[in-house]
């Protein structure tokens, strides 16, 4: 469902897929190739959203901005089932697990995963953000 807000309607580029129920909502952009799967929720209240070339938002994912904190994420990006993302800076491909929260502000660094659960050993974990850490770089 497209639907205007505040006179800006979502525009979505010709080889992008949004599925028949998810809603895309006010000032959003959807580039080349990307998918917004079923249930998506991508909601601009007065600031806008950009989601760039072939990333995908999984089912039930929740975007949002607003007039302060507009969200941009970059290309190749992933954006995990029933994800919550609001008013950031989401740099190329990051992949955002299931469930994750992504908060006003917050700058997610290109490569980044931002997970719920634990590294497994075999992981760099100078590249990985920790659901509850707070901070980016290596975990103590």
């Amino acid at each position: 469902m497209l639907l205007e807000h505040l006179g800006k309607s979502p525009l979505i580029d010709p080889s992008a897929y949004v599925a028949p129920n998810a809603v895309l909502c006010g000032n959003v952009t959807v580039g080349p190739g990307a998918r917004i799967m079923f249930g998506a929720q991508v909601i601009a209240e007065g600031g806008s959203i950009r989601i760039g070339r072939e990333c995908i938002v999984m089912e039930n994912a929740v975007l949002r901005s607003s007039t302060a904190h507009h969200l941009n994420i970059g290309d190749n990006c992933l954006v995990g089932p029933n994800a919550h993302v609001v008013g950031s800076t989401i740099e190329e491909e990051v992949f955002l697990a299931t469930g994750c929260a992504v908060f006003h502000g917050s700058h997610i660094g290109k490569g980044t995963e931002v997970k719920n659960q634990r590294r497994r050993p075999s992981e760099d974990p100078a590249r990985r953000w920790h659901h509850g850490s707070h901070r980016m770089g290596r975990r103590r």
